[in-house]
C-alpha cells in the first residue's frame, strides 16, 4: 500500500536523523552527512513522484534546497554537506489523498508522538482534525494493534481494512444541537459517532489518550448547556454547574462502551424526556464539587437504570393521554368537515327551493300573461315583478356566501387556536397531517361546488332581468285576436 510504503521510507531516514520534529501537518527530520541519504531520498521522491505528489516532500542540504535533478552531484562528491534536513507537507498529503481515495490519511512514525498529538486536541472544537476530517484514517508505525471507530481509526502498517461509513448510531452534531445549547468561546463542532469505539487494546498509553477524548467527547453529550470545561449545566431536580474536570485515573473501555450505550438511547427518542429524567436522579446523587467525568463514573449505571425505568411509566401514561387527545382532534376535525359539507348541501338546498318557487311564479305568471293580457301590458307589473326576482337572486347568493366564508373561517380559527391552547401531546406535524387529510377534500369540494352554484344564481338573476322583454317579443309574433 502506497502510505506503508510512503512511512516505511520516512522511517528509514529517520533512522540516520539525530533531529525528529512532527506534529499533525508536518514532519522534519535533520541530521549530519551520511552517504545513505541519497539513496534513501531516490526512494522517497520515485514514490511520491508515481503518485503526483513529489511536491509535498523537500530536502535540504546545508540549508539549500535540492531537487531531484541536483542530487546526483551531492551524491558524487565525498562529504559533500554538513547537514541534511528532510521536510514533508502531511497536511498536502492528507487532502490530496482524500481526493483520490475519498478518505483522508495521516500518519505518526511513533506511538509517542502520536500520543504527545492526542493529548493536546480538544474532542469538542471543530477545528480538532478529528471532528473535521472524516473518514479518517492515522498510520502509526510501531502501533501493532488497530484502535478507534467507524468512521476515526488508529492503524498498523499491516492494518488494510476500508473504513465504513458511519451507521449513525449515535446523534449527529446538529441532533446534538437541539438539546444542548452551546455558548464557548471556540467553535464547537464534533461528531459523537467518532468516538463510538470499538473493542481493542487500549490499555497502552496511546489507547489511553484515545480513550480520555472519547469519556469527554460523550460526556459533554449529556449535558443541557457547554460554555467551557470549566462550566456545564445539569438541568435536572436542579440547576446545576459542574466543570468537565481531568481524567485524575484511566478510564477503561467498558465505561466508554456504557457512555457510547447511554448517549444512544439518550438521543433515540424523545430526547428531552430522557435526559429531564436522567439528569433529574444524576444532580440528586452529586453537587457542585463533584466534576462531570467523576458523576458519571460514578453515579451513571444507577441514574441510567432509574431513568429507563421512570421513562417507561411515563411513556405508557403519555401514550394513554395522546390517545385520548387523538380522538379529541379527530372528532373536533369530523365536525369541521361535516360543516364544510352541511354548508354545501344547505347552499344547494336553497338553490332548489328558490328555483321551485321561481318555476311557479313564473308559470303563474305565464297564465295571467295569456289570459289577462291586456293589463300586464300596460302596468308593466311584469317587469318589476321579474326585476325584483332578479334581484332577490343577486343578494341571496351575497349574504349566504358572506354568512358561510366568514363561519368556516371563524371556525378553522378556533379550532387553530384550541389546538395551540389545550393540545400538549400532539406535534405541529401530526396535527396538520391529521388537518390536512380530514378537511383537504372538503376544501376542495366547497371551492369548486360552491362558486357553480353561485354561477347558477346569477344565471338565474340574468334571466329573471331578460325574461319580460323575452316573453313580450314572443307576443308580438303571435298577437291576441
Amino acid at each position: 500500500m502506497f502510505t506503508a510504503q510512503l512511512i516505511d521510507k520516512l522511517v528509514g531516514i529517520k533512522a540516520i536523523s539525530d533531529h525528529y520534529v512532527e506534529d499533525w501537518a508536518s514532519l522534519s527530520l535533520k541530521g549530519q552527512y551520511d552517504h545513505s541519504i541519497f539513496q534513501l531520498y531516490h526512494e522517497l521522491s520515485g514514490l511520491l513522484t508515481g503518485q503526483g505528489q513529489i511536491h509535498f516532500l523537500r530536502l535540504l542540504l546545508d540549508n539549500d534546497e535540492v531537487t531531484v535533478a541536483d542530487i546526483d552531484d551531492y551524491e558524487q562528491s565525498p562529504n559533500s554537506f554538513y547537514q541534511s534536513t528532510l521536510l514533508f507537507n502531511k497536511q498536502g498529503f492528507l487532502e490530496s489523498n482524500f481526493q483520490r481515495e475519498a478518505q483522508y490519511h495521516n500518519f505518526f512514525l511513533t506511538a509517542a508522538v502520536c500520543k504527545d498529538w492526542l493529548d493536546g486536541l480538544n474532542p469538542v472544537d471543530g477545528r480538532n482534525p478529528i471532528n473535521k476530517y472524516s473518514p479518517l484514517v492515522i498510520y502509526v508505525h510501531d502501533l501493532t494493534e488497530q484502535m478507534g471507530s467507524d468512521t476515526f481509526q488508529l492503524r498498523p502498517l499491516a492494518a488494510n481494512t476500508q473504513l465504513q461509513a458511519s451507521a449513525e448510531r449515535l446523534p449527529t452534531f446538529g441532533r446534538l444541537q437541539e438539546s444542548i445549547h452551546f455558548i464557548a468561546d471556540f467553535p464547537v463542532s464534533y461528531n459523537p459517532n467518532a468516538y463510538a469505539f470499538g473493542p481493542g487494546i487500549y490499555t497502552t498509553p496511546l489507547g489511553e489518550s484515545l480513550l480520555k477524548l472519547a469519556e469527554i467527547g460523550l460526556s459533554v453529550s449529556v449535558v443541557d448547556e457547554f460554555y467551557s470545561f470549566d462550566k456545564v449545566i445539569l438541568n435536572g431536580l436542579k440547576r446545576l454547574p459542574l466543570k468537565v474536570g481531568e481524567q485524575l485515573q484511566a478510564t477503561n473501555h467498558a465505561h466508554i462502551d456504557k457512555m457510547i450505550r447511554l448517549v444512544a438511547w439518550l438521543y433515540e427518542d424523545r430526547v428531552n424526556t430522557r435526559k429531564k429524567l436522567f439528569n433529574e436522579r444524576l444532580t440528586l446523587e452529586i453537587d457542585e464539587s463533584v466534576t462531570l467525568l467523576q458523576a458519571l463514573r460514578q453515579h451513571a449505571d444507577g441514574a441510567w437504570e432509574q431513568a429507563k425505568e421512570r421513562y417507561n411509566f411515563v411513556i405508557l401514561d403519555r401514550k394513554d393521554a395522546y390517545v385520548k387527545e387523538l380522538k379529541e382532534l379527530l372528532k373536533d376535525l369530523r365536525t369541521q368537515s361535516d360543516l364544510y359539507s352541511t354548508k354545501i348541501r344547505t347552499l344547494l338546498s336553497n338553490f332548489l327551493r328558490d328555483l321551485l318557487a321561481t318555476l311557479v311564479l313564473i308559470g303563474f305568471t305565464i297564465f295571467t300573461k295569456f289570459t289577462d293580457n291586456i293589463g300586464l301590458d300596460k302596468h308593466q307589473l311584469l317587469y318589476y315583478v321579474f326585476d325584483g326576482l332578479g334581484i332577490y337572486f343577486i343578494l341571496s347568493i351575497i349574504f349566504q356566501a358572506a354568512v358561510d366564508i366568514t363561519d368556516l373561517r371563524i371556525t378553522t380559527t378556533e379550532l387553530l387556536y384550541w389546538k395551540k391552547a389545550a393540545k400538549e401531546l400532539i406535534s405541529e406535524n401530526e396535527f396538520n397531517t391529521h388537518y390536512k387529510i380530514s378537511l383537504e377534500a372538503r376544501k376542495t369540494s366547497i371551492w369548486i361546488i360552491y362558486p357553480l352554484i353561485a354561477v347558477c344564481y346569477f344565471a338565474i338573476a340574468y334571466l329573471c332581468f331578460k325574461y319580460p322583454s323575452v316573453i313580450d317579443s314572443l307576443l308580438l309574433f303571435n298577437p291576441k285576436k
